[in-house]
């Protein structure tokens, strides 16, 4: 392990880190089990036998918390923007009083980001294990990093990004993107569109619309009351994404005023429904009155 500080530009696919051994003191895993997991297995000896345990076993929890003491003495420390959030978190074997745990970290993927030069996105396997090789934890974990300062002035260089424009241009921007998405409109159309509407530059123009389908598959098509197109990694990224390539101020505004106008319009048609209704009521009553 490097003592120099990393970066997302510094870590690559099959980069391993290992950390520890930290020792599980009998006296501090029983005061942490009584203060926020209380269970039988956790404080009481004769429970934990009888549940098929050889001894009290520690709290997942405090396995959890051992991990992240261990995961502290990384030299990425800097270079944390924060986690993006991780997979199923299984405990495979149970920690007992006395077990010397290790933390191995694996990069398995890096990736850029595509809205902003300074940062990029990390995947990670976290696996704890005790002194006999056993895995106690084990899981995914996915965290945003910078990169070093360095190297951003040089990515931003090579990213073309576009001027902030008053926020109800861009309002109207992202509805009739919306609107034309929703109509089966061709993604060059799209792009074409957002470079005359924002009378930028075609690539500029392909980046504000990737990073508008990313929203579209996450919060954004939930919010509109839409199916989502695909999964996207991070949602808050791809949302905020928009915001910012847009120069959006509350993309909510936005979602509130499309909710709003499918509302009125659901009640406009309702209430066209009804006068024919009426009417039609009207009708056959006239002509029975005729008869």
């Amino acid at each position: 392990m490097t003592n120099e500080a990393i970066y997302f530009n510094d870590l690559a696919k099959g980069d391993v880190f290992t950390f520890g051994p930290y020792r599980v003191e009998r006296e501090e895993m029983l005061a942490f089990s009584r203060k926020w997991d209380p269970l039988p297995m956790h404080i009481d000896e004769d429970a934990a036998l009888n549940r098929g345990h050889r001894g009290i076993i520690a709290s997942g929890q405090f396995t959890l918390c051992v991990k992240q003491v261990l995961m502290t003495q990384a030299p990425w420390r800097d270079a944390l923007i924060g986690a993006l959030g991780f997979d199923e978190l299984p405990f495979p074997c149970p920690v007992y009083a006395g077990d010397d745990l290790t933390l191995t970290i694996e990069c398995i993927d890096t990736r850029p980001s595509r809205s902003k030069p300074d940062r990029g996105i990390v995947k990670f396997t976290f696996r704890v294990a005790n002194q006999d090789d056993e895995t106690v934890l084990d899981y995914v974990d996915t965290v945003m990093f910078a990169k070093r300062n360095d190297n951003v002035d040089a990515a931003a260089d090579h990213v073309q990004t576009t001027p902030a424009v008053p926020e109800s241009q861009a309002l109207a921007l992202a509805e009739n993107l919306i609107v034309m998405k929703r109509g089966g409109v061709e993604e060059s159309a799209r792009i074409a569109y957002i470079t005359n509407h924002l009378s930028i530059e075609t690539e500029a123009a392909k980046q504000i619309h990737i990073d508008f389908e990313a929203g579209f598959a996450s919060g954004i098509n939930m919010a509109l009351g839409m199916p989502p197109s695909r999964k996207h990694e991070p949602a808050d990224e791809a949302f905020h994404a928009i915001a910012s390539q847009l120069g959006v101020g509350d993309m909510q505004a936005m979602m509130d005023e499309e909710q709003a106008r499918k509302a009125q319009r659901k009640r406009r048609t309702t209430l066209v429904a009804a006068c024919i209704c009426i009417a039609s009521v009207a009708m056959v009553a006239a002509l029975f009155f005729m008869d």
